[in-house]
């Protein structure tokens, strides 16, 4: 059964993004999630970090949620800085999910980024048999 992705990133917000680095080479860090109504993934990075310098790159990426237990998530798509009326949209959903966040304050080097998923895969393990299922997202 195919669970709604946006619920399980909005329930289980910590997520591993994996992008790559200009040699080539794997980068991943831990960060904090958030979707939209839209199904867009939504996370700050840091304005001098590896993930935006990498992602201005290469803008594919790949993130993996987990429920801690039996179920995992993984999505795939390409990810963009938000400009303008997006930018506003895509803020209000961020701060919605994460007020305490601090990308709001003038101060910040935060960046908010949205990723639109183009391939998710559930595992799930929940009845005691591997349950795979992998669609496309339009």
């Amino acid at each position: 059964m195919q669970l709604d992705h946006i619920t399980f990133i909005n329930a289980f917000p910590l997520g591993v993004v994996a992008t790559i680095q200009s040699d080539g080479n794997p980068s991943a860090a831990l960060i904090g999630m958030a979707a939209t109504d839209t199904g867009e993934v939504l996370f700050c990075a840091k304005s001098d970090g590896r993930t935006l310098r990498n992602l201005h790159q290469h803008s594919r990426i790949a993130v993996v949620f987990t429920d801690g237990d039996t179920t995992s998530l993984q999505v795939e798509g390409d990810a963009r800085i938000p400009v303008e009326d997006d930018l506003a949209a895509c803020l209000d959903a961020w701060l919605a999910a994460n007020p305490t966040s601090g990308i709001s304050k003038p101060e910040s080097d935060l960046v908010l980024l949205a990723v639109q998923p183009a391939w998710v895969r559930q595992y799930s393990v929940t009845t005691g048999t591997p349950a795979i299922l992998e669609y496309n997202v339009s």
